[in-house]
């Protein structure tokens, strides 16, 4: 969690392939450290989806990054058999659906978080 916490604080302020990269190495190490079963593969590459779209420029590829990363964690959710980590992530891929679709699956939309708002 502070690694994912630095993370998500870092890529506020850069979006670098470098600093992404050292993100990426520090969650395979970390990964390694803490193997245990299988199920902890899916939940390394579902760290490592979400690492990548923290660092993307455009927050269209950002946003399906975190779609992705979010049916990966609820894979791993529904395979740990944990009911309530499945439900809020099942709820965080319905809201980046739901904001996808609004910013740009609507006909004509611009994709632009202002334009939208100003619809």
């Amino acid at each position: 969690m502070i690694l994912t916490g630095s993370r998500y604080l870092t890529a506020i302020y850069s979006t670098r392939r470098s600093v992404m990269v050292i993100f990426l190495l520090l969650s395979i190490v970390t990964g390694v450290l803490t193997y245990r079963a299988p199920l902890n593969l899916v939940a390394l590459t579902a760290v490592l989806i979400g690492t990548y779209g923290s660092f993307q420029k455009s927050d269209r590829r950002l946003r399906v990054c975190f779609m992705f990363g979010n049916s990966t964690w609820l894979l791993h959710n529904v395979i740990a058999g944990s009911p309530v980590a499945s439900v809020m992530e099942a709820s965080f891929l319905a809201s980046n659906v739901f904001s996808y679709y609004r910013l740009y699956g609507r006909k004509g939309g611009e994709g632009s978080l202002v334009q939208a708002q100003s619809e």
